[in-house]
């Protein structure tokens, strides 16, 4: 599929439509000068097209004779690897929107919560394929998408990285303006997915190489390690006794056997279906920005 390539200094030339002269109001990690070249154009953007999606919206109201419509919120989905950095991507959008003139309210909600609990994985003999297509629960999936997507307030479960595992309760996703998606499959076609990218408005990838993509896992695995050492309700509790070299390995046959087999086999053929793929240099700048052509 087609895409036009921008750079860095094409792309920073585009809208600058947000005031981020504030950075300390953002808890982001990201630059200022990243945010301004290069988040501050997409969020311009992204709200645009939410611009475009209200008036296509009451306009569909208005042709329906809907009296009392519900708002149907805008939803953006994320897709790329694990480590891509999805979550900080998602969440410094999420700053940068609700940072926008008019008054919108945004979330994230991350398919890592619909993954099998451990103990169904377990009992399928699945846990080596944890992130595969088939250790998610798809059809709980689709229906709080769709039942976001109708703008309606839905529960849904919580997946925790320390623990490694679904945790006993759920949270509720509120009424948004904006919804963010984020996960390693929200561009999968197959049967299970039943259309999930259908239900999304506008979808990006997060592109990196492997090699960099392998590093960002095992700083996120060492940070998990060292944070565990004191708690024992972490699944990397286990680790702690492990020396550098001894988790490196560990990391690196994570990797082969599951989130680089993963990637290759379920995430990276996902990239061409995304509207907007951004490929991201080893310490997370981004590189450039490749839009569909038949989307502008």
């Amino acid at each position: 599929m087609p895409y036009i390539v921008f750079d860095r200094p094409k792309w920073s030339t585009f809208p600058h439509d947000i005031s981020i002269d504030e950075k300390e109001h953002f808890s982001t990690m990201i630059a200022e000068q990243e945010l301004s070249d290069i988040y501050n154009p997409l969020g311009s953007l992204l709200l645009r097209l939410y611009t475009l999606h209200q008036e296509r919206s009451t306009a569909l109201e208005q042709f329906f004779h809907q009296d009392t419509p519900a708002p149907k919120p805008f939803i953006i989905g994320i897709a790329g690897s694990v480590a891509a950095g999805k979550s900080t991507f998602a969440n410094t959008l999420i700053q940068l929107l609700t940072a926008a003139d008019q008054p919108l309210k945004a979330t994230v909600l991350s398919t890592d919560h619909f993954l099998f609990p451990n103990h169904v994985l377990k009992e399928g003999n699945m846990m080596d394929l944890k992130g595969f297509p088939e250790s998610y629960d798809w059809d709980k999936l689709i229906h709080a998408l769709h039942q976001i997507k109708l703008g309606k307030r839905t529960n849904v479960p919580i997946y925790s990285h320390e623990t490694y595992d679904i945790l006993d309760h759920e949270q509720t996703i509120e009424k948004a303006d904006i919804i963010i998606v984020e996960g390693i499959n929200t561009l999968q076609y197959h049967s299970q997915a039943q259309g999930l990218p259908k239900l999304l408005d506008v979808t990006i990838y997060l592109d990196a190489e492997e090699r960099d993509l392998f590093q960002w896992f095992w700083k996120r695995i060492s940070e998990l390690k060292k944070k565990a050492e004191q708690d024992p309700t972490s699944y990397y509790h286990a680790f702690k006794e492990k020396s550098e070299a001894e988790l490196l390995q560990l990391a690196q046959g994570v990797w082969d056997k599951v989130n680089g087999r993963n990637l290759y086999e379920h995430i990276l053929p996902t990239r061409s279906h995304a509207d907007i793929i951004i490929k991201k240099r080893s310490d997370h700048t981004i590189e450039n920005i490749k839009i569909r052509d038949t989307f502008i």
